[in-house]
């Protein structure tokens, strides 16, 4: 019988901090399912500086 030898990679501090340095943020926008909010949000006035973004049409999703 042969004998199988099975090499993991070692993740490095840097890989393991950060995960997903190989995806771009858009891609991960994508694939979460972010709104699209270019063109497509409403600012409401909370006072003392404070605001609050909200989507006009919550189905537009990114591409």
């Amino acid at each position: 019988m042969a004998k199988i030898i099975v090499k993991k990679k070692i993740q490095s501090r840097r890989s393991l901090a950060n995960p997903y340095s190989s995806d771009t943020l858009h891609h991960r926008l994508v694939q979460s399912g972010a709104i699209d909010l270019e063109n497509n949000y409403v600012e409401e006035d909370l006072g003392k500086g404070y605001f609050s973004v909200k989507p006009i049409d919550k189905s537009k999703k990114l591409k």
